[in-house]
């Protein structure tokens, strides 16, 4: 999660529970344990790789992403809020005439990757009227399909919300029993599911070939708990994160 987000997050309880933009779409807690089918990753990218191709793309990669997000926020002994949001699409990077080209979509179909990879490479081809120096690549090695997972004991999505609501409200109550007068907590978990796919040619394939990255999913989870306590030399505030999970790098 970067800085901006944590910061949104953090402020959630004071500014209302509106639901952030980087949250995505809001969905039931269950569906933060899905996964998009591989099967159909690996299709839609090839589908944007042959578009970019026959768009006249030298060069082209794939990322399709998933990316989910939840919140549970408490305030001494009262559960707030609990925000689950995804947010999925696909991006689509290309080199046609020596120049860079970029597309976006969030229509996870065969006609909208295309219509993003066509896109893409007429943006390059944009570009390339202003490029003095042609784009090239760097040699790098291909590693066909292979698979990373962030390693975790327990997928924070997994825990039930009621869990985490007792830890946080268990440290209000130990808060509130040192003597603040006013205390509140918020839990984040993050997944990141990824997919990658491009043009660079195989070691053992032809150069036509692609290298596929099925999956790439990274969890986090943390709590940040605050407290304040009135002294005569005015407000004291303290600040407590705890894991579950390996943060993401």
């Amino acid at each position: 999660m970067h800085r901006r987000e944590f910061l949104a997050l953090s402020g959630l309880t004071a500014g209302g529970l509106l639901l952030p933009s980087f949250f995505g779409n809001a969905i039931a807690a269950e569906q933060l344990l899905e996964t998009i089918d591989p099967a159909l990753k690996k299709r839609l990218a090839d589908d944007a790789l042959s578009a970019a191709k026959a768009a006249g793309a030298s060069y082209c990669d794939v990322r399709i992403g998933r990316y989910l997000r939840q919140a549970v926020m408490t305030r001494e002994n009262k559960v707030q809020g609990v925000m689950n949001g995804e947010s999925t699409g696909v991006g689509i990077r290309v080199i046609a005439n020596g120049a860079w080209g970029f597309a976006a979509t969030n229509e996870l179909s065969q006609a909208g990757v295309v219509r993003a990879a066509q896109q893409a490479a007429a943006i390059a081809k944009a570009n390339a009227k202003f490029q003095t120096v042609p784009v090239q690549l760097a040699k790098a090695p291909s590693y066909g399909e292979v698979a990373w997972k962030t390693p975790i004991r327990k997928n924070a999505m997994a825990v039930p919300i009621k869990e985490k609501a007792d830890l946080l409200l268990g440290v209000n109550a130990a808060a509130m029993a040192a003597g603040a007068s006013f205390v509140n907590s918020t839990l984040f978990a993050i997944n990141e599911q990824k997919y990658f796919a491009s043009t660079l040619p195989s070691s053992t394939k032809p150069a036509a070939s692609s290298a596929h990255v099925p999956a790439c999913p990274r969890h986090a989870a943390w709590a940040m708990n605050t407290w304040n306590r009135i002294r005569p030399s005015g407000l004291s505030c303290q600040v407590v994160r705890w894991s579950i999970a390996m943060p993401m790098t």
